[in-house]
């Protein structure tokens, strides 16, 4: 009972959750100030949460790398977070691992393991991008969810 009405407050209210696998922060500081005054993401149903338990979007920062098993941590924490559910790749270091990718502790990018739904360039993205797309996220989530219940 209690599952079904946090999916169906879910349907127009996202809840994010927020992954960072190594990176220089810069991706990291772009996510926290769409939570600011200016985007105040909070007007469009957007939360973000602490718990991938109840996340059904997780925005992933940094490439994945080898001395923090990061690898083993992302896969870990994919796992917990309930079907149907949207993974976005922000920034270059997560598409490509940027100017980490000829380092001996880089294992890769994000989609060499995981099937990343939408890709968001940028070194770091700006807030206005990352916002637009985690509502993109939260549209291919609602596709989803009606592909399901048919």
């Amino acid at each position: 009972m209690l599952r079904k009405l946090v999916e169906r407050s879910q349907i127009k209210s996202p809840w994010v959750f927020h992954l960072r696998t190594g990176s220089c922060s810069g991706c990291d500081v772009e996510i926290k100030s769409i939570l600011g005054s200016k985007f105040d993401v909070e007007k469009y149903g957007i939360k973000f949460i602490n718990n991938p338990n109840q996340a059904n979007i997780i925005l992933v920062t940094g490439c994945i790398t080898l001395n923090s098993k990061s690898k083993d941590r992302v896969l870990d924490i994919l796992t917990k977070i309930p079907d149907p559910k949207a993974i976005i790749a922000v920034g270059t270091c997560s598409l490509s691992c940027g100017v980490f990718s000829d380092s001996y502790a880089v294992e890769g990018p994000l989609s060499r393991w995981i099937n990343v739904d939408i890709n968001l360039a940028g070194c770091p993205p700006k807030p206005n991008a990352i916002l637009e797309s985690i509502l993109e996220a939260g549209n291919l989530l609602n596709k989803r969810r009606e592909e399901l219940v048919k």
